[in-house]
């Protein structure tokens, strides 16, 4: 307490002021201030609306002119907003008071500490512009568009507002709603050229484009790396892992450049704040950061966003990105400084946007994809929000299922869907109980459940379901977490069914190969040392040789093996430039210095190049061999539920994990789990509960249809559900248990 007390006196003197009751403080001190109690209070406090209160106090508190000291207090605590989970309300009030207190060029200093609030601070300039975005002029004649348009779909497909949400539930048409609007826009003579499609995958980019190829049609990615290139065409794009070596290679003693190698690492590891912490040191040593890359020739996806966005005003554009409608399909997938770039990007050119996604179903926050940054456009109100709730793939037993899980998800809390199946069928507790099995597993722990315990269950208990699938000629598709209970179940699988067709929509991994890099960082003193006519080989034999220092998969045989086919390749697709630089070297007419740089830069552009065709290639083969699975008519199909986003089967089996402390991201992937089924689906869950919450609203819903379906046959006997005496409700609720059990 005694430093607390000189901390205070200092603070106070720094200010001009001093304590008139030393003794008073003292006593409060010692006394009336609780340390425990003051922390938890903090921190209730950093995860609600509340701390909009303290940073708008701590605002209002400073003088009109602020010192750059207290300017930069703010700053940091902005800043460290992203460590916690600060409603977006919150948010929106902090920066209406940054707005409405600094000038514009604080303001937007002071916005660009804090993603959120950059989001926030690029919506307020967008609605500012909204009047002079561009909108389609009505249509000459009725547009021929789809008969079997709901009046949701149509509504969204045809309004002339400039900027445009659809949200968008699982099952709900959102590709037949995306090629629409296109014809709609066709239709008030916007040419199809004008228009441009930004998709997740480039598989639904293709897709786009083999439906209309007029219009332009890529990932966000590919959009800003074709503006980038064209800007800065030296730059290969590279891995973080290798831009960090050639970093330590090219610059071991600079300050920058040791700056922003630690926030690459951290952006690596998705850190929170890693990002923005990215971006801010970028702006502030912008000229510092392309002379580097210029040195080193590389760029990556997350650098070339940051400086595209920094430059969005001076860069120059390829004609094939440019259009007037720019329309985003699966857009909770997009990360928060995309949504941020695109913004900025349809405000620079007066764009109209058309967006379609739903915040519910984002799974990929492992690549920086961020549920939030959706639910600040609903909730910004800049944007015309149309909803999607009427299902086109499942049932409404499966729906009423998947609509618990829903109804719990933050991310839907804006939006509020509830999905309605495309059919008059009502459901009834027998009905439901016959379409959604729910077999719940309470286990003494979590660890050893799938690894001792599932294998046996699929080929003993589930295989009963899976025959009566089989017997009506329907498919089954086992979903599951991750890809070592995919592999469990798949095995199980073939066992059980030697004879059946059983395929995976599970795709290979893809890892980038720093090999080459981290050797010359940190053993290329050895190969300075030798003839240029033996350089290449004590490269050669050093990857050998030092295998465990620059892998940690130096055991694994598989690792071994890939690593030296890697060296093979490069020395006989570079041997002959090799060699011509050797004869060089003989004849003096190239230095030694040269000849090694020139080595060095070989094997650096190599890595490059290996990685990114490597990529490539997988990528285009999984894609090749999910869709000739997809489309084989197996009989048996395992799938990851990232694996199966987007895809719908006849019935589907889910592997979940019960779990008290279930995170929101994991209740997002169930989410889209149990909405992958047409028919039936069969929940093998499994928990150390007794009494755990799928099973409680399981539960909930037959007990719900059950009290409906006796009051349908009340009305259906001519009494009224509300006058229903005790013993004829009994007899009514036996009947109904009669029907479900048999």
């Amino acid at each position: 307490m005694g430093h607390a007390h000189a901390y205070i006196v200092e603070v106070l003197r720094a200010a001009g002021l001093t304590h008139q009751n030393p003794d008073a403080l003292a006593d409060w001190l010692t006394n009336g201030f609780n340390v425990h109690d003051r922390i938890a209070w903090q921190a209730e406090i950093w995860d609600s609306e509340g701390i909009a209160d303290e940073v708008n106090a701590y605002i209002d508190g400073l003088p009109s002119n602020p010192a750059d000291q207290q300017l930069n207090a703010l700053a940091l605590q902005l800043r460290y907003l992203e460590t916690y989970n600060v409603p977006l309300e919150a948010y929106r009030s902090i920066h209406k008071k940054i707005e409405g207190v600094f000038s514009e060029g604080i303001a937007a200093a002071l916005s660009k500490q804090n993603l959120n609030l950059l989001m926030s601070h690029t919506l307020s300039h967008l609605e500012n512009m909204k009047p002079q975005l561009n909108t389609p002029a009505q249509p000459s004649t009725p547009p021929a568009l789809r008969p079997e348009l709901s009046h949701q779909q149509l509504s969204g497909v045809t309004t002339h507002e400039p900027l445009v949400m659809m949200q968008a539930g699982a099952g709900t048409g959102k590709s037949s709603v995306i090629l629409e609007r296109i014809k709609y826009l066709e239709a008030c003579g916007v040419p199809a050229s004008d228009v441009t499609v930004l998709s997740f995958t480039n598989a639904a980019a293709d897709n786009i484009t083999a439906k209309n190829p007029n219009v332009g049609s890529m990932t966000i990615a590919r959009m800003i790396n074709d503006i980038y290139k064209l800007n800065h065409p030296t730059h290969e794009l590279s891995s973080i892992d290798t831009i960090i070596n050639s970093i330590d290679i090219f610059y071991p003693t600079d300050n920058f450049a040791a700056g922003l190698r630690m926030r690459l690492v951290e952006v690596a590891q998705n850190k929170t704040g890693a990002f923005t912490s990215l971006n801010t040191y970028i702006e502030n040593h912008f000229d510092e950061m392309m002379s580097l890359l210029d040195t080193i020739k590389q760029t990556s996806l997350e650098l070339e966003i940051i400086i595209a966005y920094q430059r969005i005003d001076s860069m120059q554009e390829p004609a094939h990105v440019q259009s007037k409608y720019l329309i985003i399909d699966e857009v909770q997938d997009n990360s928060i400084f995309e949504f941020i770039y695109v913004l900025k990007y349809i405000t620079k050119h007066a764009q109209s946007l058309f967006i379609v996604g739903d915040a519910s179903q984002t799974l990929y926050e492992f690549r920086s994809a961020n549920p939030r940054a959706l639910n600040t456009l609903e909730g910004s109100g800049v944007f015309s929000t149309f909803k999607l709730t009427t299902n086109y793939r499942s049932n409404q037993e499966i729906l009423d299922f998947a609509n618990v899980v829903l109804g719990d998800l933050e991310t839907n809390q804006i939006a509020g869907i509830q999905l309605q199946a495309n059919s008059l069928a009502v459901p009834t507790a027998k009905t439901f109980q016959e379409k959604v099995t729910l077999d719940y597993r309470a286990v003494p722990k979590l660890r050893g459940f799938v690894s001792e315990e599932l294998s046996g269950i699929v080929m003993h208990t589930i295989s009963r379901y899976v025959d009566d699938c089989l017997a009506r000629g329907e498919q089954v598709c086992f979903l599951a977490y991750s890809r070592m209970e995919v592999a469990i179940i798949q095995q199980a699988l073939q066992q059980k069914y030697p004879q059946r067709h059983i395929a995976s929509l599970v795709s290979e991994k893809v890892f980038s190969t720093d090999i080459f890099s981290k050797y010359i960082k940190n053993f290329w003193n050895d190969v300075l040392q030798v003839q240029p006519a033996n350089a290449a080989f004590v490269v050669v034999q050093g990857i050998k040789d030092n295998l465990d220092k620059l892998t940690r998969n130096a055991g694994n045989k598989k690792v071994e093996q890939a690593v030296l086919r890697m060296v093979s390749k490069w020395w006989t697709e570079n041997a002959p430039a090799i060699r011509g630089w050797e004869q060089l070297c003989m004849q003096g007419s190239l230095s030694y210095k040269e000849f090694f740089e020139r080595l060095r830069d070989n094997l650096l552009s190599f890595e490059i190049r290996h990685n990114a065709v490597r990529q490539s290639l997988t990528n285009q083969a999984n894609r090749e061999r999910k869709e000739k699975n997809a489309e084989s008519g197996a009989d048996l199909l395992v799938s990851t539920i990232h694996g199966a986003k987007g895809m719908e089967f006849d019935n589907v089996v889910i592997l979940h994990k019960e779990d008290t402390k279930m995170s929101q991201a994991s209740r997002r992937e169930f989410y889209v789990a149990f909405t992958r089924a047409k028919k039936t689906e069969y929940i093998l869950s499994y928990g150390t509960v007794k009494n755990p919450p799928i099973e409680s609203s399981y539960e909930q819903i037959v007990n719900l249809l059950t009290k409906r379906d006796i009051q349908n046959a009340a009305r259906a006997a001519g009494v009224d559900p509300d006058l229903l005496d005790e013993e004829t409700e009994d007899t009514l609720k036996k009947d109904a248990a009669a029907l479900v059990t048999a």
